[in-house]
């Protein structure tokens, strides 16, 4: 019974309909893509300037901000580690265009099997960051309420 389940499964083509729309989707991918890493450098430079900034800032304080000058670091590191975890989801997109888009010019298996690989590890990659981002939503919530209720008493 499974391996007839599986020689269907295999049998499986890319119609005409099926390959437009993947067409057009590689082509959006490819798109996203590009502006992922446009914008992962634009963060990290605007990361690496901002830390000076607050530096800069934090020192005209004088001595009510000397303890803070370790501040524009720290948002310096974080600004650069965010856009260096952004990139890996952005590459993935873009290699699953790249590999679609030939995969559907020259008919080639293998590059549509790589292609969908990257297409799975791209969304394995945004859900693990969505399901860390929720956690971290509700741990806020959560101390957040209970600011506010030892707050009112």
């Amino acid at each position: 019974m499974e391996s007839t389940n599986e020689s269907n499964l295999f049998e499986l083509r890319i119609d005409h309909n099926g390959s437009a729309f993947l067409k057009e989707a590689a082509k959006w991918a490819k798109f996203l893509g590009i502006m992922g890493f446009i914008f992962c450098a634009l963060f990290a430079l605007l990361g690496l300037f901002a830390g000076s900034v607050m530096s800069a800032a934090f020192s005209s304080m004088g001595p009510a901000g000397a303890s803070f000058r370790g501040g524009g670091i720290f948002v310096s590191i974080l600004y650069v580690g965010l856009a260096v975890l952004c990139f890996f989801p952005y590459l993935y997109l873009y290699n699953f265009a790249g590999k679609m888009q030939t995969a559907l010019r020259a008919q080639d298996q293998e590059q549509l099997n790589l292609s969908f690989r990257n297409l799975r590890s791209y969304l394995r990659f945004v859900g693990i960051l969505t399901i860390i981002g929720l956690c971290f939503m509700a741990l806020c919530i959560i101390i957040g309420i209970i600011g506010a209720a030892t707050t009112m008493r």
